[in-house]
């Protein structure tokens, strides 16, 4: 009776522990589908509202690129798309020739995303700074400016 009663307990912890551990891969899973596998492990460091106004942050941000483009004329998403440009040269190609109203746009979006930065800043303990810190350099490393890892 006593082994029965120890085999029970034993089971119930191990599906128990089991549970956990596969609900917490699959969270992991689920944020390096949506920001990528380096990035993902920095949003680990995050509490649920810091992810939330991350995410939040970053659709904007999408947003406003998106309704950027949709501005650009056909010559103009040639320059962007140039691949054979360096990243500073299709800015500065762009940039020339770019309207007013096109330089606003931008203007704004760059305030915008500033703004949202200095928010989320706010909420960060010194520790999530100097993580998020650490990622920002590995991405400055990287080619393509991509954190892969």
């Amino acid at each position: 009776m006593k082994n029965l009663k120890k085999i029970i307990w034993f089971t119930a912890i191990s599906v128990v522990l089991f549970t956990f551990s596969v609900q917490a891969q699959s969270t992991n899973t689920e944020n390096e589908k949506q920001h990528g596998k380096g990035l993902a492990k920095g949003l680990a460091n995050l509490s649920d509202a810091q992810k939330v106004q991350f995410k939040a942050n970053q659709d904007v941000a999408k947003m406003n690129q998106d309704a950027f483009r949709a501005t650009l004329s056909d010559e103009q998403k040639a320059i962007s798309d140039n691949k054979d440009l360096k990243p500073e040269e299709r800015k500065t190609a762009l940039a020339k020739t770019l309207s007013v109203e096109q330089k606003e746009v931008m203007k704004n979006n760059a305030i915008n995303r500033r703004e949202n930065a200095e928010k989320f800043s706010k909420t960060l303990t010194e520790e999530q700074k100097a993580k998020m810190k650490q990622m920002a350099e590995k991405r400055k490393q990287k080619p393509d400016g991509r954190l892969k890892d």
